[in-house]
């Protein structure tokens, strides 16, 4: 007779992120089915690169590096870190029984806050992996959402988290929408980002996006996207962006970008401020398309925005170019598709 192995494990668990590219949501507020839905793409950097292990009490410990690109992020990984203990018994015990102990944390990389690059969902997916593995778990990536308390509106952080790649959500029945319990959105589609092809990020220094309150209340104050600018949006994402990358047409795929990006920017200027968050940032547009970009949209709430180029030599030219135009307040950086999920590391 055989029995099986003892599971084994890990004293530390080690997690390696890409960032999330969002090009916006597909409704708001729609007067029947599903709410929000979305399209966006995971890039290989910025990202968190997290180590996860027991000990005999908490602590947090950032790398200078860390704290250059994300100086909270030792504060926002204990919040994390408190609201998934939250979920433990009473007693104190973990998912599985064993008597709760202390965690440390090492953060070596980061993700900037508030660029849109989907800063807080990959940090809180890195943490509720390490957790899950070092009790012995193996959770899909739906219950870990649910753990964290992400994907009350958009999904595609969550299943970029597990699966990299160009990616659709098909929203929420729910009308209350940020409804945390409910998990995330179904993944509608999933696709390679061609090898060749790069994202080029073009992050303003001097401002950033909504989030927490500001963004619930931003959120609150619009009337519903209309079902006319739904429609299009999702006809630019069925017909274009994905069969696009598929097929690896480049010049397809720019131009899906940019016109979901004005679509998407439209029902957002009231807020914005116009297509873009940042001020300067159509301004640079203009001159990028002068120069034959077109690919341009901005990510989530931005500032942040990203810029399809064909290959490396093209987001070098245009990095020159935009580097030039706002070297006061703009980074940019050249960052390829990713076309997997985060790496996991166990020891």
């Amino acid at each position: 007779m055989s029995f099986p192995s003892a599971v084994s494990i890990p004293s530390t668990v080690t997690v390696t992120t890409g960032a999330r590219i969002h090009f916006g949501l597909l409704t708001h507020r729609p007067k029947s089915g599903r709410e929000f839905g979305g399209a966006g793409v995971m890039v290989d950097s910025p990202g968190w690169r997290i180590s996860v292990s027991r000990a005999e009490v908490d602590s947090i410990e950032a790398s200078t590096v860390a704290l250059a690109t994300h100086p909270n992020c030792a504060e926002r990984a204990a919040s994390i870190l408190n609201g998934l203990r939250s979920l433990r018994g009473g007693n104190g015990d973990d998912q599985n029984g064993s008597a709760a102990e202390g965690i440390a944390i090492k953060i070596e990389t980061a993700i900037p806050a508030h660029q849109g690059l989907g800063s807080g969902s990959q940090l809180a997916l890195s943490i509720a992996r390490g957790l899950d593995r070092l009790s012995g778990g193996d959770s899909s990536v739906a219950e870990l959402c649910r753990r964290a308390g992400r994907g009350g509106r958009s999904a595609i952080g969550t299943w970029g988290f597990e699966l990299g790649g160009l990616l659709v959500d098909g929203g929420k029945l729910s009308r209350v929408g940020e409804d945390e319990d409910s998990g995330p959105a179904p993944l509608v589609s999933r696709v390679d980002v061609p090898e060749e092809w790069r994202f080029l990020l073009l992050l303003p220094r001097d401002s950033v996006g909504l989030s927490g309150e500001e963004e619930t209340a931003a959120f609150s104050s619009l009337s519903g996207m209309s079902e006319s600018a739904t429609d299009r949006l999702c006809r630019i994402t069925v017909m274009q962006l994905v069969p696009a990358f598929q097929e690896a047409r480049f010049e397809e795929a720019s131009a899906a970008i940019s016109e979901y990006g004005r679509a998407a920017g439209e029902y957002f200027a009231g807020i914005q401020g116009g297509l873009f968050t940042h001020p300067v940032m159509a301004e640079l547009a203009a001159t990028l398309r002068e120069a034959g970009a077109q690919g341009l949209a901005q990510t989530s709430w931005g500032p942040g925005c990203a810029l399809l180029c064909r290959d490396e030599s093209m987001a070098s030219e245009l990095a020159e170019l935009a580097g030039n135009f706002g070297a006061k307040w703009l980074d940019t950086q050249t960052v390829r598709g990713l076309n997997r999920g985060a790496l996991v590391e166990c020891s």
